[in-house]
């Protein structure tokens, strides 16, 4: 099964099963392929192991037990990868490291349409989702 069509199988079960998914990653090759769902919203470790007895079971079943298979919620200092996490993450901070630079650098989510938009102390930066390496939202008080 390709991976795409792995990644939707896995959300199609676990919306039906009444939880809402914020992210689905696939790594790895063979014994060492790791596939990480990422439930949304309050989830407890209940939850989580309900998910995942549920995938294991499924048609996909037999897919899943070739790796690892890990259910979780996407913690409070989230990995934004797809449009509706940076919706819903504008106008809080975010950390973002880019593709060439190691450092990593802190700033306000300001727009997400063609291009991220990020307010720092210096001003805004206009950064395009290619030249990123990873975007994290941040929970600080």
């Amino acid at each position: 099964m390709e991976k795409n069509d792995l990644i939707r199988n896995i959300e199609f079960e676990v919306t039906n099963m009444g939880y809402t998914i914020w992210d689905v990653s696939i790594k790895g090759q063979g014994p060492n392929r790791r596939f990480a769902v990422f439930l949304d919203g309050r989830v407890g470790v209940n939850d989580c192991a309900k998910v995942s007895r549920s995938l294991s079971s499924s048609k996909i079943g037999n897919i899943l037990e070739k790796g690892l298979l890990e259910v979780s919620s996407p913690g409070v200092e989230p990995v934004l990868t797809k449009l509706k996490h940076f919706q819903r993450w504008t106008g809080r901070e975010v950390e973002f490291k880019l593709e060439k630079v190691s450092k990593s650098f802190f700033g306000i989510l300001v727009s997400y349409n063609n291009c991220l938009v990020f307010q720092m102390k210096d001003g805004f930066f206009y950064i395009p989702f290619q030249a990123l390496k990873m975007v994290k939202g941040l929970n600080r008080s």
